[in-house]
């Protein structure tokens, strides 16, 4: 390998490039895919229900704005000073803006409560007489409800002061939900109130947003953070800039690749930057920190490193492989993204690096390496360390139970951002968020308007119109429509409205419509229930997914084993390693039952990924351990590499903390939390447990 890159570096600098640059082209493709569709089973018995009730009903998705009625009334001051006696109105911008809808091709509806009401209005009446006449109020209401039967509860408050605008969109388009609704955002404040927004389309809008500035806030974090350990650590300006232009060629080349195979860049895309930072800068420490004496040579640093770093990376690959077994196409789609990044990133490192600095400076040379560590691999430290770590694993093993699941997309924001305020205020003064579907079918093909098949569904009805957390709920009784009832009356859609911010969750409110079906719906009555919509879907497909990465977290832990046992070739120090990567992992388990940190579709992924990333330096220990036979100087040979690269990966994965979305930021202290106690095992407990004679080589 050192002879090639030697004779060769020319060409391979040139090859990379030239290959770095094709790729590139298909950079402008690369967008924020934040749609439903890619973290839900499509092939599931789930979705099925799903199309069922979308071939049935139709499919539709809607996007709420909601907002006060006194200020839609109230008019602009005379700015112009022309004194004109009918300055112009609120409602006259707001009735322009809807009728602007119709112009937008993704609209495909608006039910607007001021425009149903205007259309029926009677001339003593008027919109301003809301806040003062509840005479007035009580007309408006029996208004709407003449005109909007059974649907009206969910766009206007009882109190008339907040309305609601609902507006539906085409799901075939939804590729284009991100500009739409930026489109009707821009156009709805120019009628100048205030507003509150929400629905599946504006969330997936807001969530591509907040994606594209955590991308570049991270990016500018992990590059700052490259640069000042590098600097620190190498003292080599060139070599400094060959590594993370090697680091830079490999990014540009996965997400390349990525959209050649048609993945998009998601939610989990994040975790990609911090990672393939990690795998280049560790792999570059280690290749450039090993010296025979003073002296750094491409030989030696080749006959050192070339094996645990191969090994290394493919327990990193291995670990986010784990994707790969996902049912949601979002997550899966990263099972390739993400050990191809890391492959990449390990051969730019281990080939491309070394060639490009000796074409920049024309040698090998480097400067001398002189960083201090801190002792703690011998005497009381050491010990109090390893007896610390050891309670805090076993503690841990007793909290691991108490983990929660909370997978709702809507806690993956900030209590105090500005989507969760919107929907707190919808929520506390219109309808509930959490939207959940049933239909009601017959199976003796009767109709489920006449005789006990309608006295049936009435009293469920009527049974869970008593569920707290419910605001409204909307059935084919209310809407004989088509939206609501199918044509041979043989099914039934039922639309309700949870409190999507209360403390009952999804799973919780489907237990209870389970029971309240079978304690009014016999078995000989012909009617069967079916429970769907998008977010039972997403949220049913993360419950899935939660149960599929504990079997493949199995499997992965024994192929990372495996493999070093093939590089270790000791059953003694092979249960080493396995102690010293477990225990990490056991004490971040801990960490979140403290720290309150629900496991989550982002977060859930700690495990095989720190799996993957922490062994990397225990392998190089160990490696360095079986060569030696000491362990005493395979510390002396890798602690000053350990020590920076164990401050790299954390401040790698702290960079995530930067980010908006919750789940990201979990992701990031976790890690930091694994990283440091996998140092710790590596330098403390790793010595103490090995054997004080010499191991057989």
């Amino acid at each position: 390998m050192a002879g090639f890159v030697a004779r060769y570096y020319r060409a391979i600098v040139i090859s990379m490039l030239v290959m770095v640059g094709l790729l590139s082209l298909q950079l402008p493709k690369l967008h924020m895919d934040s749609s439903f569709e890619g973290w839900i089973h499509s092939k599931g018995e789930l979705y099925k229900t799903y199309t069922n009730f979308t071939e049935q009903f139709g499919a539709d998705d809607k996007l709420l704005i909601v907002f006060k009625t006194h200020d839609l009334m109230a008019s602009d001051p005379d700015a112009a000073g022309l004194n004109e006696a009918l300055p112009e109105s609120h409602l006259d911008r707001y009735l322009d803006f809807v009728t602007s809808l119709n112009n937008i091709p993704v609209v495909s509806g608006v039910i607007d409560p001021v425009g149903i009401y205007l259309d029926n209005v009677d001339l003593d009446d008027g919109l301003a007489l809301v806040l003062k006449d509840q005479a007035a109020t009580a007309r408006i209401r029996d208004k709407l409800s003449q005109s909007l039967p059974g649907d009206w509860e969910a766009l206007a408050a009882k109190d008339m002061q907040t309305l609601g605008l609902l507006i539906t969109l085409d799901p075939t388009q939804r590729q284009d939900y991100p500009y739409v609704v930026q489109q009707i955002r821009s156009a709805f404040s120019a009628v100048g109130i205030a507003y509150h927004m929400a629905g599946v389309p504006y969330f997936s809008a807001v969530m591509a947003e907040v994606m594209n500035q955590d991308l570049t806030l991270v990016l500018t974090l992990l590059i700052t953070v490259a640069l000042s350990i590098l600097f620190f650590f190498l003292r080599a300006p060139w070599l400094v800039l060959s590594i993370v232009t090697g680091i830079a060629t490999s990014l540009i080349s996965t997400l390349g690749l990525g959209m050649l195979l048609g993945i998009q860049v998601t939610l989990l895309t994040l975790i990609l930057f911090p990672l393939l930072f990690c795998v280049g800068l560790t792999t570059a420490i280690h290749f450039f920190s090993r010296r025979q004496g003073d002296c750094w040579t491409l030989d030696y640093a080749y006959a050192q490193v070339l094996k645990p770093a191969t090994i290394a990376m493919a327990t990193t690959a291995i670990g986010t492989g784990s994707f790969l077994f996902a049912p949601q196409p979002a997550v899966s789609e990263m099972g390739i993204l993400l050990p191809l990044g890391i492959l990449l990133t390990y051969l730019s490192t281990m080939l491309f690096t070394p060639a490009l600095f000796r074409w920049v400076t024309g040698g090998w040379h480097l400067p001398k390496i002189n960083h201090a560590t801190h002792n703690l691999s011998t005497g009381r430290m050491r010990k109090a360390i390893s007896l610390l770590l050891l309670l805090v694993a076993f503690g841990s093993a007793f909290l691991a139970g108490n983990i929660k699941v909370n997978p709702d997309a809507i806690f993956f924001f900030q209590q105090e951002s500005e989507l969760v305020r919107s929907y707190q205020q919808i929520e506390e003064q219109l309808v509930g968020l959490m939207t959940v579907e049933l239909m009601i079918s017959t199976t003796s093909g009767k109709s489920v308007l006449e005789g006990n098949q309608r006295s049936t569904v009435d009293a469920f009805l009527e049974t869970i119109g008593k569920m707290p957390s419910l605001t409204s709920k909307i059935s084919g009784f209310d809407l004989q429509t088509p939206k609501f009832l199918t044509k041979n009356r043989e099914a039934m859609r039922v639309s309700l409205h949870y409190r999507n911010l209360a403390n009952q969750s999804f799973t919780e409110i489907e237990k209870e419509l389970h029971q309240h079906w079978a304690a009014t719906n016999s078995e000989k009555s012909g009617l069967q229930l079916a429970i769907t919509g998008q977010l039972p879907l997403i949220l049913m497909g993360q419950d899935q997914l939660l149960w599929s990465q504990a079997k493949v977290f199995i499997c992965i832990f024994l192929l990372v084993s495996i493999l070093l046992f093939v590089l270790l070739r000791s059953g003694r120090i092979l249960l080493l390693a396995l102690v010293a990567n477990f225990i990490p992992l056991l004490i971040t388990a801990g960490a979140m039952v403290v720290l309150s940190i629900p496991i989550n579709s982002i977060n859930l992924f700690v495990a095989s990924v720190l799996l993957g990333v922490i062994v990397d330096d225990t392998i190089h220990l160990l490696h360095a351990y079986r060569e030696s036979g000491d362990m005493a100087v395979a510390l002396e040979q890798v602690k000053p590499a350990l020590w920076i690269t164990t401050v790299t990966v954390a401040l790698a994965f702290a960079a995530l903390l930067a980010s908006q979305i919750v789940p990201v930021v979990q992701f990031g202290l976790l890690s930091v939390i694994a990283v440091i106690s996998a140092y710790l095992c590596d330098t403390c407990l790793l010595p103490l447990l090995s054997s004080t004679k010499r191991v057989k080589i």
